[in-house]
């Protein structure tokens, strides 16, 4: 907990907020490259010590990838209506349209979960062997899954508007790209 507390202290949260001059100086010195590398490979690594930590010897039983689908439901279900109803409240005062965009982003923004955090609290709480904390970090990996998938979704619907005339492959290959409307 308390690397993530630092983590935010030193960020751009906190420390952008109250010394604005000498974040930039520290953070915007050096090109962003580097560290963009970096971070991703501290993000690597860190997921292969999950993998490397979780006994998923657990999940052979029958009831315990019961116990990950319910989870992963529930923990998917919650934070996405509660997201969506913040994302209409927030959107009160805009155009429909944009008010349902904002809601179903803002849900499922809610509904990805970070798994390498919760992994790392997990470790440091010696659940990686429990299967309290396999079924917990199995339904976070799902929920990413889910999530993301949902996020593409959300995304290309809100590009366009709904409308299903207007979904194309954009893929270079296929014969027709997607093209403005």
């Amino acid at each position: 907990m308390g690397e993530i507390i630092i983590g935010i202290a030193l960020g751009p949260s906190l420390f952008g907020l109250l010394a604005p001059h000498a974040f930039d100086y520290v953070f915007h010195s050096a090109p962003p490259e580097p560290l963009t590398i970096l971070s991703n490979l501290g993000l690597v690594l860190l997921m292969f010590q999950i993998g490397l930590e979780f006994d998923f010897a657990h999940l052979t039983e029958r009831v315990n990838r019961a116990a990950v689908l319910r989870v992963s439901i529930a923990c998917l279900a919650l934070p996405f209506a509660c997201g969506f109803i913040l994302g209409l409240y927030v959107a009160e005062n805009a155009a429909p349209a944009a008010r349902i965009n904002t809601a179903l982003f803002v849900a499922t923004a809610f509904s990805i979960t970070a798994v390498p955090i919760l992994g790392r609290i997990m470790m440091e709480l010696n659940l990686t062997r429990t299967r309290l904390g396999v079924i917990a970090i199995s339904s976070a990996a799902v929920n990413d899954v889910v999530g993301w998938l949902l996020l593409a979704l959300v995304t290309t619907l809100t590009v366009s508007d709904f409308v299903a005339g207007r979904l194309r492959c954009a893929s270079p290959w296929s014969r027709h790209s997607a093209a403005p409307a």
